[in-house]
Parts: structure tokens; sequence; C-alpha cells
């Protein structure tokens, strides 16, 4: 529970976390409470083997998982390893894991905003990702 702010300056500059799910907020001065909506997906990553164009080998194998997001793969350039967003931690965050999808580890901890889109350099030493630093897209 919240205590009831002054007026709108007393509200001004503060925060407070509801998790990267919580959408669709509502705030009551009368009663100093906020009400949100909070939803939740699982999406998985999955890999398939291939012997040349338009052949696949075999069928789609689960590859990353857990209870929440993952999303946006992507192999380093030997192959070796997959960068990849997951909200495993509460929040998107950019993770790393060996080719086989074991050992993942967290790479960032921007706690919040969207992070996602994870890219290797061409030599494997860096990886690209953007985040909204500030909750949204754009200047």
């Amino acid at each position: 529970r919240a205590a009831a702010p002054a007026g709108p300056e007393a509200v001004a500059g503060r925060q407070v976390s509801l998790g990267a799910d919580a959408t669709n907020l509502a705030f009551s001065r009368a009663s100093g409470r906020l009400v949100f909506s909070r939803s939740q997906a699982d999406s998985n990553i999955y890999r398939l083997g291939l012997r040349g164009p338009g052949e696949a080998e075999g069928g789609p194998e689960r590859l990353i998982a857990s209870t929440r997001l993952e999303n946006n793969p992507a192999y380093s350039p030997k192959g070796d390893s997959v960068a990849f967003m997951s909200s495993r931690s509460g929040s998107t965050e950019i993770w790393l894991s060996n080719a086989d999808g074991s050992s993942p580890r967290q790479l960032t901890s921007m706690g919040g905003p969207l992070t996602a889109n994870p890219r290797c350099s061409p030599d494997g030493t860096l990886i690209l990702f953007d985040s909204r630093l500030k909750g949204h897209h754009g200047p």
C-alpha cells in the first residue's frame, strides 16, 4: 500500500518497480493504491539441423527454455555459443549459452527496460544489443 501523495509534484520523480510485465496502470489518490495488469508469456528457443537448402535434418528440438521469455537468438561467428534475450531473471536481459544450450549465463543487468536483439561482432569478441533505458523507444 502506498501513502497518498500530497499533490502531483509529490509523485514526480518517484519510481516503483512492478516487474517487466506490468501494464495498464491506474492510480487512486483517494486510496493511495495502484492497480495494474500482469501477464506472463513463455517462449523458448529451438534449433533445426539442415542438410542443405530447404532440407531439414529431423525436426526442431528445444534448445534454450525456462518458464519465461527466451527470444532473439544469435549464433556466435564460430557457432560455439548462442546469445539471446531472456526474462528468466525478472527483467529482459542478454544471456549467453554454449551452442548446445548448456551453461546459460547472464551478461547484462539493466534491471527493467526492454533489452533485446543481441548480435555478435564478426570476430566474436563483442555482443551488440539494444535497450530502452528510459522505458520507451524513440528520442
